[in-house]
C-alpha cells in the first residue's frame, strides 16, 4: 500500500538508505562490475591506495572519491582512477589514438 504522505515515505527512504551507504556501495560494485569487495581491496592494495595514473592518495573509498576503470568493449576492469585521471581518459577517446595524439600535441609534434 503506497504512503498517504509522500514526503515521510522519502524520508523513510533517504535514511534507510544512508543507514547502509557501505551496503548499497558495495552492491552497485557488484552489479556494475562483477567486482566483489575483497577484489576491490586486492586493487587498491596493489595501487598503494592511489589512483593508477597520478599516484594521488585516495582520502576514501566511495564512488566520488575513486572510479573503477574499465575497458567499455569487453568490460575487464583496468584499475581505480581519481576523477581527474577518469574524466581526462574519458575525454581523450578512452582509447589508445586518443592519448597519442594528445602526446604528439604535448611533444609539440602537431601541424
Amino acid at each position: 500500500m503506497p504512503y498517504k504522505d509522500q514526503d515521510a515515505q522519502r524520508q523513510y527512504h533517504r535514511e534507510y538508505y544512508l543507514s547502509r551507504k557501505t551496503e548499497f556501495f558495495w552492491r552497485f560494485v557488484k552489479n556494475k562490475y562483477g567486482l566483489t569487495q575483497d577484489g576491490f581491496m586486492e586493487i587498491l592494495e596493489d595501487q598503494k591506495y592511489s589512483c593508477a595514473l597520478c599516484e594521488k592518495p585516495f582520502k576514501e573509498i566511495s564512488k566520488t572519491q575513486m572510479h573503477i576503470d574499465h575497458c567499455h568493449e569487453t568490460g575487464k576492469i583496468r584499475g581505480l582512477l581519481c576523477m581527474k585521471c577518469n574524466v581526462g581518459l574519458g575525454m581523450l577517446g578512452d582509447n589508445e589514438e586518443g592519448l597519442l595524439k594528445a602526446l604528439s600535441y604535448v611533444r609539440g609534434d602537431y601541424p
